[in-house]
């Protein structure tokens, strides 16, 4: 696994990354667990995990473990140099402070959790504790969208039912979730920002496309108004990967989908047998 892990984020003008992580406590026996905390320490790596999505989940693992998932990796070492959750909706005081004081990141996955009636998480609180929250779709599987803006007005909305407060989060903050903060859960330390020196990675909005009028505030805009057709470009370390409408990728987009196609029949074989 270590060799694996240094084997892949090694290469050279690769953008893509690879973290260390489980889906969850439930999912994971202790000699694995054990197994991945090692790896860790060895590395000096963050661990990532699904952690308190449920309310199940939690309760179980106080049933088994006399304490609460957050607790438990905690106290196994896993989170000793980083990292973060996905999910994170139901978090006691102390979970809130392991959090804080290992410096973790919570991802918040509004789509999927309505999807699987998991429940709200609560940002605001979290926020006001000094964590770092930011955006995420937790996948096609469980959410059937990787809408980021999607994922922006749902938290939006949520946490102000959640609150039964109109007033809570500030469009600024969410839009901060979505990037600034998203890339500093990832350590993406050189994506955060446009700045000499760092990849030159930015959308380009079209300010004049309908659901963006009147333009009286753009950052309210894009929060409450923005989706996917507002995109006009998209470039991901200098290089246009995306312009109006069409993908610059290298692959044929017909044989992009047609693969995919083939992906989800096999799939869906193997389940009816």
């Amino acid at each position: 696994l270590i060799n694996l892990y240094n084997s892949f984020n090694s290469k050279k003008d690769s953008l893509v990354t690879y973290n260390i992580g489980i889906h969850a406590e439930y999912t994971t026996s202790q000699k694995e667990v054990d197994l991945i905390s090692s790896v860790l320490h060895e590395l000096k790596a963050p661990f990532y995990c699904h952690i308190s999505e449920t309310k199940k989940e939690v309760d179980e693992c106080y049933a088994k473990r006399g304490i609460s998932p957050v607790e438990y990796f905690a106290n196994n070492g896993c989170f000793d140099f980083g990292g973060g959750g996905f999910h994170c909706i139901y978090f006691n005081e102390n979970d809130m402070k392991i959090f804080k004081e290992k410096n973790l990141s919570i991802v918040v996955n509004s789509g999927s959790n309505l999807k699987l009636g998991s429940g709200i998480c609560p940002i605001e609180k979290y926020a006001n504790f000094g964590l770092n929250i930011s955006l995420g779709t937790d996948g096609p599987a469980s959410n059937n969208s990787l809408n980021i803006f999607k994922e922006i007005n749902l938290a939006d909305s949520l946490i102000k039912i959640l609150n039964k407060s109109a007033k809570s989060l500030p469009s600024y903050d969410l839009l901060k979730m979505a990037t600034v903060n998203a890339a500093k859960t990832m350590n993406l330390n050189d994506c955060d920002i446009l700045e000499i020196g760092k990849f030159a990675d930015i959308i380009m909005i079209d300010l004049k496309n309908p659901s963006l009028q009147p333009l009286n505030n753009i950052i309210d805009n894009i929060v409450y108004s923005g989706n996917v057709d507002i995109i006009k470009l998209t470039m991901i370390n200098g290089e246009i990967k995306y312009f109006n409408g069409s993908f610059f990728i290298f692959e044929d987009i017909d044989l992009v989908y047609k693969s995919v196609d083939n992906i989800a029949e096999r799939i869906d074989n193997e389940i009816k047998q």
